[in-house]
């Protein structure tokens, strides 16, 4: 992805880039719990708040991931997201060089969904950001929300309310 009017937006003309993560245990963790307890590269964690800024998932290794799963047509960073993922993730590995081995933020979207993502409020010269497509059934080919809610209210049904 590449930044163009405070908006970053698909780069067209990249290659893909293939990254190895393994098998991973999910671990949930509260934002509360100590730095040093989500730093295992056999596992992924999920922050138990429901309502965590900025991201989904955290993925600690050789190639650090950040991933924001969504199907809002826009996204927007917080500074306070920005700081926890950083920190949870430098925890991991104090003496790697942030500036070279940057961490990968990627948001992940159904196969062909169309999205805007404001520029983070804040320099992030340690972040790389991707956008991972995947095929996810009723959200592919749509453009817009109001197709898929006519499609689901296509699929409900009059059972039961007869009285």
């Amino acid at each position: 992805m590449v930044s163009r009017n405070r908006k970053l937006v698909k780069d067209r003309d990249a290659a893909p880039v293939q990254v190895l993560i393994g098998e991973r245990k999910m671990e949930i963790y509260t934002v509360g719990k100590a730095l040093t307890t989500t730093v295992s590269e056999s596992h992924y964690y999920v922050p138990a708040e429901g309502n965590n800024p900025t991201f989904d998932a955290l993925i600690p290794g050789q190639e650090s991931l950040v991933l924001q799963m969504f199907i809002g047509r826009s996204h927007t960073f917080k500074k306070k997201g920005i700081a926890l993922f950083r920190k949870r993730l430098r925890a991991f590995d104090l003496d790697r060089d942030w500036a070279t081995n940057k961490i990968k933020f990627v948001f992940v979207v159904p196969s062909g969904y169309q999205f805007e993502v404001d520029a983070p409020p804040v320099a992030l010269t340690d972040v790389e950001f991707y956008s991972l497509e995947l095929n996810v059934g009723c959200y592919n080919n749509f453009e817009d929300d109001e197709r898929v809610e006519e499609a689901e209210d296509d699929e409900a049904t009059d059972e039961g309310d007869d009285l």
